[in-house]
This record gives C-alpha cells, structure tokens and sequence, in this order.
C-alpha cells in the first residue's frame, strides 16, 4: 500500500496595518453578529449566548494580526458554533481567494486517500493520507470540524476533504 505524507508549508500570512481593512472585517463581523441572532428561529440552542458573544469579541480583536483567510475561517468558526447544519458560511464559494491542492480526497472506512491528483502527481492516486503537515489526519480532522456547520460527523466526514485541500484553512 502506498502512503503519502502530505507536506504543506502553512506559514502565516503576514499583514500591514490597514485601519480601513479591518474595519471592513470588523462590519462583516458585526453582520454576521447582530443578523444570525435575528434571522435564526433558536440560534443558542446549543452554545450558550455568552460563548457565541466571547467567539465575536475574540475575533474582533484578533481582526488587525490576522491575514485575511484568517479572519475568513473564524467567522466560520463562529457560524459554525451553534450546531446548526443548515447555517453555513461556506468557505470555498465563488470568489474566495484561496489556494486548493490538486488533489481529491475521500474518506473510506479503513482511512483518507487520494483519489485524484493533478497531473503533476499522478502517482498519488491512491495513497493514504497519514498527516497534513505536522499533524496527523484525525488532529486535521478535527481542526475542520469546528468550522463546518453540523449536527453530526456524517457531515463533517462528507465535507471535510473540500477543506483539507485549501492551504490557508490548513
């Protein structure tokens, strides 16, 4: 059996000071913020008010060190908080800005492969994943479940590898 490690260099993206930046983050924030709570029939059914509130604050002032796929995936975090599969922001829409491996992954029952591969590295196909980087695949895993919306794992363990490919959620 062929085992692949995949190797990501995920270094930081680093931002200068940009005031006007931040508050446009800060308002889309503040959206999302003031409208959930609005829009959803019993958004805190599951995550307490104060949780969802400290997650805002957090990521509020978190806002001016953080590179702007960063601040994406926290309020992902943050939509993702109540346990609501039906309340997304999904991080891959049209638009977004991100760089995504040429690779197709899918979990099976005795671990995640590869099951497509840009032509750059056909030998792939078929190989297990073990590790994304420093981490092994079920700490990756786990990482990405607390930005997908869900009420269960089926949902994270469909979705997941549309994230595990995109190297700024990485």
């Amino acid at each position: 059996m062929r085992v692949l490690l995949l190797l990501l260099a995920c270094l930081p993206q680093l931002t200068a000071a940009d005031p006007a930046r931040d508050a446009r983050w800060q308002q889309d924030l503040d959206t999302i913020a003031t409208q959930l709570p609005v829009l959803h029939p019993n958004l805190f059914f599951q995550t307490p008010r104060s949780v969802f509130n400290q997650a805002v604050s957090d990521l509020r002032n978190a806002i001016p060190q953080l590179s702007d796929p960063e601040v994406l995936v926290g309020m992902a975090r943050i939509v993702a908080l109540p346990g609501d599969g039906h309340t997304n922001l999904y991080l891959t829409q049209a638009g977004a800005s991100f760089h995504v491996l040429p690779l197709n992954l899918r979990w099976f029952e005795d671990g995640f492969f590869i099951t497509a591969a840009g032509t750059d590295y056909p030998r792939a196909v078929g190989a297990r994943v073990l590790r994304i980087g420093d981490r092994s695949i079920e700490d990756a895993y786990q990482s990405i479940a607390s930005i997908v919306s869900h009420e269960n794992d089926s949902w994270v363990r469909d979705f997941s590898p549309t994230y595990l490919i995109v190297t700024e959620i990485l």
